[in-house]
């Protein structure tokens, strides 16, 4: 499946598109091309006034619940928390 996103605004420091109303093709879930390069999606996505950055992750994670401990321990919660 590809899906080219239009009109967005990348938000990325490390990238020479950051700040850059742009096109994005995502191919197979991962980016194939940004730019003038990024069309022929089977699908597209208009994204104006939307922003396109990395990937985000939670920092924090509570498990383990005071007098609950026995319903989850560290490789449940880490199974739990990649789902």
């Amino acid at each position: 499946m590809s899906v080219t996103i239009t009109d967005v605004t990348i938000l990325d420091p490390r990238s020479p598109f950051h700040g850059k109303k742009t096109n994005v093709l995502i191919k197979q879930g991962k980016i194939a091309a940004i730019g003038q390069g990024a069309a022929g999606g089977r699908q597209t996505l208009a994204a104006k006034g939307a922003y396109l950055s990395p990937g985000w992750f939670d920092l924090q994670a509570h498990f383990c619940d005071p007098g609950e401990e026995h319903k989850e321990d560290l490789d449940s919660g880490r199974a739990a928390a990649m789902a």
